[in-house]
């Protein structure tokens, strides 16, 4: 499981610099407007808009809310931002991403459902439309979710689940896709790309990325996205494995050469303690070595934990009795500089004469490939 996300869970685009719309250079002196109006039952006295500045949220204005309206504003210098509406001591409205892109916008809740809406711009109802478009399956989605944390499901319901899932997953990428082609000379073509890149794949980003306008190339977003293209290509198939030291939980100094061997098909399984989708993918990891170990499968671990403690508690907890290594830097990990790992879990794999075959497989397909090679070798 990986999910696409439109902003709001993930809460992690950057400022990023983009044209006006009609054209002109606006100055500093410019402003965007919102004009916020919620119902009458929606209890809060403040709102405030924030953007992000390096990895932190600031507030860059604040305003009363006085019978249901406010109003709140961000000089546009000469580009538009993002920025998200937040209200004081309310958490049955998420934050709500705003494109300011426009001399005036409008928020209004809906009086049927609570929902807020932002009108004014292409840009911000273009972003209602795919919020919509992709509500059904961010609750399918959302649900497997739950159902799949269930460590009492079996395999048959297990699989049932993720088959839910992937389907949801399939039609909200193909959905997102469509968006970031339809947008890619705008700021909501560029924030969906930074959104979803990890889960999209280095070579389509690329492909996107060559589509965005100059006026993108330097910023933070950008280069991060363009390192990501790199760090896939250390993977792809057909490119040799590469090797890498860490420790076993024991403490023991061990190199992935000392697995990946001829005549096995190493499964390299890129995982965390803290992490909840791996720990809903290990029992099929824990079926995986079961029915293939002795024909010539091996999986080898590596954890992105910090905590010694919890990594081995974890190993205990989820039966993983295959190989384990980790240098517990957490996100920056030798290993997961080393392979481009950017979510977790993730897989690569590793043909007997040490070539990637396929990398981020998982569920039954994983399954299925460890079946058919186990086939082979035996």
């Amino acid at each position: 499981m990986k999910g696409f996300v439109l902003g709001l869970a993930l809460f992690s685009c950057l400022v990023v610099s983009v044209g006006a719309k009609d054209g002109k250079v606006r100055t500093s002196s410019m402003k965007c407007e919102i004009k916020g109006k919620l119902n009458h039952d929606t209890k809060t006295n403040m709102a405030y808009l924030l953007q992000v500045n390096g990895v932190e949220f600031e507030t860059v204005d604040s305003a009363a809310v006085k019978d249901g309206k406010f109003v709140l504003s961000a000089n546009m210098d000469a580009v538009p931002k993002v920025g998200y509406v937040v209200f004081k001591d309310l958490k049955t409205i998420e934050p709500t991403r705003v494109f300011l892109d426009a001399d005036v916008l409008t928020l209004e809740q809906s009086k049927d459902n609570g929902e807020i809406v932002i009108k004014g711009s292409e840009t911000n109802e273009a972003y209602d439309k795919l919020n919509q478009e992709t509500a059904e399956m961010r609750n399918v989605m959302a649900d497997a979710v739950k159902k799949y944390r269930n460590s009492k499901l079996t395999q048959e319901e297990f699989d049932r689940v993720e088959k839910v899932y992937n389907e949801a997953e399939k039609k909200m990428k193909n959905i997102v896709l469509r968006y970031i082609k339809d947008n890619s000379d705008n700021i909501l073509g560029f924030t969906l790309l930074s959104d979803n890149y990890y889960n999209i794949g280095g070579p389509v980003v690329e492909q996107y990325l060559r589509q965005l306008p100059e006026m993108f190339r330097n910023d933070a977003v950008y280069k991060k996205m363009a390192r990501f293209v790199e760090d896939d290509k250390k993977c792809l198939p057909g490119n040799e494995y590469n090797d890498v030291e860490l420790k076993t939980p024991e403490g023991e100094t061990k190199k992935l050469s000392d697995f990946v061997k001829e005549g096995k098909l190493t499964i390299i399984d890129f995982w965390a303690s803290w992490c909840a989708p791996c720990r809903a993918e290990m029992p099929n990891m824990v079926k995986i070595y079961e029915d293939f170990r002795n024909d010539g499968v091996e999986i080898v671990g590596i954890s992105l934990d910090k905590d010694e403690a919890a990594w081995k508690k974890g190993i205990q907890d989820m039966n993983m009795t295959w190989p384990q290594l980790s240098d517990l830097k957490f996100w920056q990990s030798k290993a997961a500089e080393v392979y481009g790992v950017r979510s977790i879990p993730m897989t690569v794999i590793v043909a007997p004469n040490g070539r990637i075959i396929q990398k981020n497989v998982r569920g039954k397909e994983l399954y299925d490939v460890a079946a058919a090679w186990a086939k082979k070798l035996r």
